[in-house]
């Protein structure tokens, strides 16, 4: 990395016009998208991960209740833009959607995930709020560069939300796997990740003398990951603060 941005800052038409990042509007929209898509896709796994270990729900019911969330994602990401077309400006969309999903993730740690209504309502609103970031801060993007870097500029913060998604997935299912082993220490050290994972969402497994401590165990596990799911949420709305609230340009 370090030597990419010593190459951009001497080349004569680099890849990423590095002088865009002096916008703090664009600087600051590409981190919320990162952050949003490190979102989005870690609770995509997570979920239905925790439903198939807490409640031993099969792979058809978990993608089922999964729903909720990938059908508020669009419906949020579509309100957002509409209402931002007519009122013309993006920050009050960042701010709404940058606090409602944190709150919602947090809440989804926080519930028994056995409680299905809650659940859902909690999944739904984790949607919404991680819609309605995805145009607003998309058009923030366009809307702080230059008219000559609002194609560069759309596709380096595509970049950020790929490189949200990979680093989301691989670091909270790190750490899930880490405090599962940290939880549930006997079965960890004689178990390999994956025989320890099959195990835990096996029907057997919740059948032996511990089954209600190890069901303590993986939802404690649960309820950390997501709990700093949530914080890393909560960077996006204190930075959207640090934006200002610009109109939308009638013309690029």
């Amino acid at each position: 990395m370090a030597a990419f941005i010593w190459m951009e800052t001497r080349v004569e038409e680099p890849l990423i016009p590095l002088q865009m990042f002096r916008y703090p509007a664009f600087t600051i929209s590409c981190i919320v998208l990162f952050i949003a898509f490190f979102e989005m896709v870690s609770l995509t796994v997570l979920i239905p991960l925790r439903l198939q270990m807490t409640s031993g729900a099969d792979v058809e019911r978990a993608a089922f209740e999964l729903l909720p969330l990938t059908l508020a994602v669009p419906l949020g990401a579509f309100i957002s833009g509409r209402i931002m077309a007519r009122t013309g400006h993006y920050k009050p969309f960042q701010l709404a959607g940058t606090m409602i999903a944190p709150i919602a993730i947090c809440a989804l740690a926080l519930i028994d995930p056995r409680q299905t209504l809650p659940t859902l309502f909690c999944m739904a609103a984790a949607g919404i709020g991680l819609g309605v970031q995805l145009p607003a801060s998309t058009v923030a993007v366009q809307n702080t560069v230059p008219a000559r870097f609002v194609g560069i500029a759309t596709a380096t913060s595509a970049s950020f939300r790929s490189f949200g998604a990979g680093i989301g997935v691989a670091t909270l299912t790190s750490l899930l796997f880490s405090k599962l082993r940290e939880n549930v220490p006997a079965i960890a050290i004689s178990h390999s990740g994956a025989e320890f994972l099959k195990d835990v969402m096996g029907e057997a497994l919740l059948k032996i003398d511990e089954g209600n401590r190890m069901q303590l165990a993986i939802r404690q596990s649960f309820q950390d990951v997501f709990l700093m799911g949530a914080a890393v949420a909560l960077l996006s709305f204190a930075l959207v603060t640090l934006i200002s609230n610009e109109s939308l340009r009638d013309h690029v």
